[in-house]
Formats: structure tokens, sequence, C-alpha cells
């Protein structure tokens, strides 16, 4: 048998919008609601599903828990799961654990906005609590064939809005919600399809923002939100909503959504909004990008950041943890090639790497006036994003392959540049998991490019995370890491949608003059410089390897999913490929073939 490839203060505070007159594939099927027991129904019955619900915001409400850790994340709730390789207690402790019925379930709740890849409408608005389900709710996608509309439930309430500017192979991979309330907003940037399977079966991650006041009425609307985002991240979410247009579909418009985000403060947010879109090619030059209106992410931005936040950190490895591999071509690995040439040089531009000690100093200096709570990405409060994106570039030139060689070989830096491992399941892993084979099918890895991704074996580590009791629970989160390891810390973190494909981080084109992102890409940038706290792993302090006060304000602890130190891949493991052929049963007795 072969399996399938699965995946009131104001007047208007009652609306979130107004009326107006390469390919990275998540994989799956939209509306499946199959569970670990071979295709049958997760949930055999509605009623059953909704006392669960029920249950678990029952639990959180009432939650007495004291431990004021401060988590800068968290992990997606496991269900029906059996026993979670563990506890499954533990594995969903609220420290570190929660669901989207927690999240939507919140009092106060006025509208709101979620932007995904794949969705299933039916099963979302089970998850909003039944006062809620009437609520103004707007839907951003990409792909029709990727939504799946059929429902029991009054839809009436229910806007879509589909993505413009996307090409023939790129994605509307953006997993975020905006939540409005009486008394405020949430942005939550999260991994998860809006499907029960990755909801329920799966590893995924959550960055929830502080609730974020609506300013008082004598203030107003403020246009340039820049102007009151320490971090650039109010400025990064304008700019990145900008790239919907300012069209009008089925009566709801984007221009509206970012008019009623300006009407709320977003000091406190200590993280950088990763963003990026395709809509053109994006000049990398100071010139070029001059007096532009819009930014698009990607991985010079990222290195950017790192040259602007990090210039003197101390990272050893940098983990790049995904459930997606695109085409890396025969260069592979090579300095010729997108991994090796480009994307790896951007992430070891970093503290330790020789490519980056020319810049260095030019980044210090234009860093030095930042605060450790507020990090400091924007150095005037008057700047916007582009602005302090091309005054950086002015003074440290961000580096290409090309430049990075000739810095590496021009320079007298004793200091190793951080190496580089790759976190991917080996079929072992996935034939062993809560799906099996099925859940293979959400970790699209083409077996045409065996012959060109040998190199991965090499480095490639398995996907290990007996800490949270979720090594079981393939992995859908994305995180991209730099350790400290003698220090057991970290030394920066990006939680997001990136896949490892050059339609998410961008490829060089025209002499490298130019940087082409193809999908719609969201995630959030974490330092110790921006949160103002040294960053370690949750792990650590769950198996008390590190047993600082439970009030610690010095430190910030993330639920990196994986364990660390990884285990890389034996001789026998094989990476792997969704289209391969496995004859070995999996936990539910299926073999895959062609």
């Amino acid at each position: 048998m072969m399996s399938g490839k699965c995946d009131g203060a104001g007047e208007d505070d009652d609306v979130v919008v107004v009326v107006d007159s390469d390919n990275d594939d998540d994989g799956g099927g939209v509306g499946d609601k199959s569970g670990v027991d071979g295709g049958g129904e997760l949930e055999t019955k509605r009623a059953k599903a909704a006392e669960t619900v029920r249950t678990e915001r029952v639990a959180a409400a009432t939650s007495s828990r004291t431990d004021k850790l401060d988590v800068v994340f968290k992990l997606s709730r496991l269900r029906g799961v059996g026993k979670a390789g563990g506890s499954l207690k533990e594995a969903n402790n609220p420290l570190f654990a929660t669901s989207i019925a927690e999240i939507l379930s919140q009092p106060g709740l006025l509208s709101s906005v979620q932007f995904n890849y794949m969705i299933d409408v039916d099963w979302l608005l089970d998850q909003y609590p039944a006062e809620y389900r009437r609520l103004p709710l707007m839907i951003v996608y990409g792909n029709d064939q990727r939504v799946s509309k059929e429902t029991e439930h009054d839809t009436s309430n229910v806007r879509w809005f589909r993505a413009p500017y996307l090409p023939a192979f790129g994605t509307h991979h953006t997993k975020m919600m905006l939540l409005f309330f009486h008394d405020g907003m949430q942005v939550v940037v999260h991994t998860a399809n809006l499907i029960s399977r990755d909801w329920n079966l799966k590893t995924q991650g959550i960055w929830m923002s502080p609730k974020l006041p609506r300013f008082s009425p004598k203030r107003g609307r403020v246009q340039d939100i820049s102007s009151y985002s320490p971090t650039g991240f109010g400025a990064d979410l304008w700019s990145y909503l900008r790239a919907y247009g300012d069209g009008v579909q089925g009566g709801v418009s984007m221009r509206a959504v970012r008019e009623r985000i300006a009407a709320h403060d977003l000091t406190h947010v200590k993280v950088v909004f990763a963003c990026q879109y395709e809509r053109d090619l994006l000049p990398l030059s100071p010139a070029a990008t001059a007096g532009r209106t819009k930014t698009a992410w990607g991985q010079h931005e990222a290195q950017d950041l790192l040259l602007q936040q990090h210039a003197a950190g101390g990272a050893d490895v940098v983990v790049c943890q995904f459930s997606s591999i695109g085409k890396m071509g025969k260069n592979g690995r090579t300095a010729r090639g997108w991994l090796g040439g480009e994307f790896i040089t951007s992430l070891q531009t970093h503290a330790g790497s020789s490519s980056s000690s020319s810049s260095s100093s030019s980044s210090s200096s234009s860093s030095s006036g930042s605060s450790s709570g507020g990090g400091g990405r924007r150095h005037s409060a008057g700047k916007g994003k582009n602005e302090s994106h091309v005054a950086a570039k002015g003074a440290s030139k961000l580096l290409t392959p090309s430049s990075a060689s000739s810095a590496s070989s021009s320079s007298s830096s004793s200091t190793a540049r951080a190496a580089v491992s790759f976190c991917y399941p080996t079929v072992e892993d996935v034939r062993t998991s809560y799906e099996g084979y099925v859940g293979g099918g959400s970790l699209p890895h083409a077996i045409k490019y065996r012959e060109d991704h040998v190199f991965f074996a090499k480095e490639a580590c398995k996907w290990r995370a007996g800490w949270c009791y979720r090594t079981r629970a393939l992995p859908h989160i994305k995180t991209f890491t730099a350790w400290n390891t003698a220090a057991r810390s970290i030394d920066w973190m990006l939680l997001g949608s990136h896949n490892l494909s050059k339609a998410a981080w961008g490829q060089l084109q025209k002499q490298e003059s130019q940087l082409h992102i193809l999908s719609y890409e969201l995630g959030v940038f974490l330092s110790p410089s921006l949160l103002g706290a040294t960053l370690r792993p949750l792990a650590d302090k769950l198996r008390s390897v590190r047993r600082p006060d439970k009030h610690d304000t010095q430190t910030a602890w993330a639920p990196v999913p994986y364990d660390y130190p990884l285990t890389p891949y034996s001789t026998h493991d094989e990476m792997w490929y969704w289209d391969g052929v496995y004859m070995q049963p999996d936990t539910h007795g299926r073999v895959q073939t062609p």
C-alpha cells in the first residue's frame, strides 16, 4: 500500500477591515484530518474534539503555575499521540507548549486576520470558541488548491484575500495571526498550516507578542509607526503588509489592516520582524536601494542584521533545521553553489568569521547607541527600515561569494568561521514517527536531487527532540540558530516559515548585483542584544543543567526543539526523500511504493 503525501475603546473596534466601493511546498491535502491510526479520522466526532478543546481552554485559564521564566516562544501542543514517548503531560507543559485553541480563546477578541499557506476553514473555525466564530475573520492565502472552503459553519463573516504578485514557482508561505482585542492587539508568528495534522501531530513553533495597547484617542492614528518601534518591528510589519497592495478583495483591504495596526503601541516588542515577499528583483547596492518605499528580506538582509547586532558574538556552530529542501544544484555545498557560496556565507557573517572582520568596526559604531533592552537595530527614532538599511550598507558593504572569498584570503584573523550543521529527519525518523510515512509528505525533498545532495549525508543530523518528548513528532518548525557550545548559550536565532531553498531566501543574479526572492516568508529574529538578556536553551533549565533563580531577569529561555548537541547520521542512515520507495512497514504497518 502506498502512503499519500500529506502533509470597546474606539468606534471601529468591532471590525478589522473596511468595506471599500524552486517551490517551497508543505505537502499534504488541505482537508486531511487523518490521525495516527492509518488514515482514520483524528477526531471521529466533532463533539469529542470540541470537548478536548474546551478542556484545554479551562486548563489554561485555571493554571496556577508560578514559574515566571522568560520563555521567548512556544511549541505546539501534541494531541492524539498516546503517551508521546513519555509523559503527555510533560510534553504539553504550559511553560513551553500551547495550542491554537488557547491562542484564539483569549478574552476580548474582536476580530482576526489569518495568513497561511494551507487552510482548512472548517477546522479553523472549530478552533475559535463558539462565541467567537461569527466575529470578523480575514484569511490571506496564495493558492486556491491549498485551501478548503467547505464547511458546515456559517461563513458570512469570513473574507478571503489572495496574495498578489505570486509567481509560478513562488508560494505564500507566511504563517501569522493578527488578533485585535478590546484593549489592544497581538501578533502571532508561527510555523503551522491551518490544518488539524499540523497543530496536533507535528512539532511547530509559535512566537506571540505581548498584548500591544491602543494609543490614547487624543494621540489618534499614527502613520509613521517606525517612530515608536525601537527594534524596527513596527516598520518591518508595516512594510511587509504594504507588499499586498491597497486593492480591495471581497470588500476587504490590507490598507485597513495597516491603519488598524498603526493605532497600537509596538514599543515593547523585543524581536525583529524577519519578512520577505516576491515582487521584483531587489537591488543590493545602497544607491539603487535609496528612496525605495518597500524592503524585502532575504539572506543578505539577515546578513545585515548579523553585522549590526552580533559583531562581537561567539558562536561556533550554526544549526539549520527545516522541513523542506529545494534544489541545490550540482555545485551544492561548494563555494560556487547557492548553499555553500551564498546562503552559508550569509549565516557566517558573524563574530569569529574572518569575512566579517572588515565590517565589524563600522557596524559596532553604528550600534553603540543602542540600549541593551531595546536592541538598537533602528538607531534613530525617525528612521524607517529602508533608511537604516541603506545607512548600514553604506557603512559596511554586505558580503557576496566573491567579496567573502577576497576578505577571507586577505584577513589576518585567526578565528575560524562557525561550522554549519543541518538537522533533517532520516527515513527511520519518519518511519517510526507518530504519522509514519504519511507524515513524510510534509517534508518535501525530491529523490531526483539525490545525486546532487549526497553531501548532506556527511553533514546532516537526525531529528532528536527527547527533552520535549517530540522525537516522534516530525518537525514542521524551522529554526536557524547560532550556538556558543562551550557557554551553552545562543548568539542569535531565527524562527519562521523559511525552508532551505532559493525561493525562500533569495538567489543572487546579474553578477551578484540583484537578489531574486520568489516566496512570501515570515519569521522573528531573536538575540541577546534585542532581548536584553542571555539567551539559553530551555532544555538546560528543565534538565537542571543550570539552576538560576526562577525570577532571574538576566536569562531568556528558548525552547529550541531538538536536542543539542546534535546526533549525526550513522553510516546506515538515509536522508528522507518524500517520493522514495520504502518497503519496511512504518508504525501503522504501511509501506510507501511508487
